[in-house]
């Protein structure tokens, strides 16, 4: 594997306990810098696979490394000081502030930059001083956003946020995120939104016939 790879799926089989085969031939490497569009239909295993990248659930068959870790060993938790996370199944308190939630943050990620916060804020239009509860849901997913491109973490990952953004916020997002690839970092967004692939990303692949693919093949 090469010093650069983020990310090295290969051969890569899961089933779910049902049976259901979501998995059979799975490969796909992400290097450092890379900002790489997964798509795919509802039901297509996105989740699944980002859950796999966590070590969430266990392959059938194949080998999975993330940042030169397994996420299926004892050492796993290593692989979380270097990640970030953006999903939409996470909810917030509704009765924090919004300032509270990014000090959480903070404390988890040694290299957050608190000026790259305070600038996104302005740009997602974000307040510090507001509760969650006086958010819509499109405004809280940009925590997220705020916080991920904030920690400085070297790999984020997104699993199907971008569904409750508005086209402008989206648009935005795709830019920042472009933006921190090009300073060295790496990003695997998972969407079922064919306008995402819009966004400056080195690679889109699709996930078709339980399997990966690039969109042009």
């Amino acid at each position: 594997m090469s010093s650069n790879c983020i990310l090295d799926i290969r051969n890569l089989a899961y089933t779910y306990p049902s049976g259901e085969v979501i998995f059979k031939n799975l490969n796909l490497q992400i290097n450092k810098g890379e900002f790489v569009i997964l798509l795919g239909k509802n039901g297509s295993g996105k989740s699944t696979l980002v859950n796999l990248l966590l070590g969430l659930r266990h392959p059938l068959d194949g080998y999975v490394s993330v940042l030169g870790l397994s996420p299926y060993n004892n050492k796993r938790h290593e692989l979380f000081k270097s990640l970030f996370l953006n999903s939409h199944d996470l909810t917030f308190d509704e009765n924090s502030r919004v300032g509270y939630i990014l000090d959480n943050y903070k404390i988890l990620y040694p290299n957050y930059n608190s000026q790259r916060e305070e600038e996104l804020l302005i740009k997602f239009g974000l307040d510090r001083d507001k509760y969650v509860y006086e958010l819509s849901t499109g405004m809280k997913a940009r925590i997220q956003f705020i916080a991920a491109i904030s920690s400085e973490v070297e790999f984020i990952l997104m699993d199907e946020i971008t569904a409750v953004l508005d086209r402008a916020a989206r648009k935005l997002l795709g830019e920042e995120l472009a933006k921190e690839c090009k300073r060295g970092r790496s990003v695997l967004m998972a969407t079922n939104i064919p306008e995402d692939t819009t966004f400056n990303s080195n690679r889109v692949v699709m996930i078709q016939d339980m399997e990966l693919c690039d969109e042009a093949a």
